[in-house]
């Protein structure tokens, strides 16, 4: 008999039940819950299709009233609001290239009007984290210096210069 496990038949059904309902919870939150979701939409979708088009239409009339507030808040010159605007749509943004383009105006909104260098170089640095980016390279290394971040100017220069290398290896390499 092992440590820890029932004998009593009733015992070993409830054991088991615990542990596929861990392992089955453990799979969901490490690797199927994406599959999981994409699924559960897709069937109530089929069984409800008036409400999933009611929430659908929902979705595309929050992102026109978002984009809306975008625009007002630019034209009235309200850097903050318009900040905080800007990072709530690039929370949404499910588009990799739409997430990056927000946080680029981010850092531009903070680095100029708002003149908040913390805040530009934190936005900067997360569009590092997207993927690769020369604009956000060299504006961090800009933004370094303005803040007297040596160090980590240092760094931003070696991984452009890095970055050059590898695009002129693989130049090279092509020719």
């Amino acid at each position: 008999m092992q440590a820890g496990r029932p004998t009593h038949p009733r015992g070993l059904q409830k054991y088991h039940e615990e542990a596929v309902r861990t392992v089955h919870d453990s799979w969901i939150d490490r690797e199927g819950e994406q599959s999981l979701r994409r699924w559960v939409r897709s069937e109530c979708a089929r069984i409800w299709p008036h409400k999933f088009a009611a929430i659908d239409q929902e979705k595309e009339r929050a992102r026109n009233d978002i984009d809306a507030l975008e625009e007002l808040y630019a034209d009235a010159n309200d850097h903050r609001a318009l900040l905080d605007v800007l990072r709530r749509k690039g929370e949404l943004a499910s588009d990799p290239a739409a997430r990056r383009r927000l946080l680029v105006a981010q850092a531009q909104l903070c680095e100029g009007p708002l003149s908040d260098t913390q805040a530009a170089i934190t936005a900067y640095e997360s569009v590092l984290e997207e993927g690769d980016d020369k604009e956000a390279m060299v504006a961090l290394e800009r933004l370094y210096a303005a803040a007297e971040r040596w160090e980590l100017r240092i760094d931003a220069a070696l991984k452009g210069l890095k970055r050059a290398r590898t695009a002129f290896t693989k130049s090279l390499q092509a020719a």
